[in-house]
């Protein structure tokens, strides 16, 4: 299990504009709640320890409120991580 609070939230213009942004965290819901599932592996190679993980992310809760909204919009996430221990 996963959960997430809010921190900040800005919504950015790319199409003919000048590319600001503005505050959305009013019409966001404060905390996220989703459900991680992964798996890694880790393998030697001389005095190294190497390491890949993947996890993906089902979000539970949705994010935007309704009320503001066309649709109860869900996160999803897939992290990939390789890396090497020393």
């Amino acid at each position: 299990p996963e959960v997430a609070v809010l921190l900040s939230a800005e919504q950015v213009a790319f199409e003919g504009s000048d590319g600001s942004s503005h505050d959305i965290s009013d019409v966001m819901d404060l905390m996220n709640i989703a459900l991680d599932v992964g798996t890694g592996f880790s393998f030697d190679v001389g005095m190294r320890d190497f390491f890949v993980t993947a996890v993906y992310s089902y979000g539970l809760l949705g994010v935007g409120r309704e009320s503001e909204w066309f649709s109860d919009w869900k996160t999803r996430a897939i992290d990939v991580s390789v890396g090497m221990m020393f």
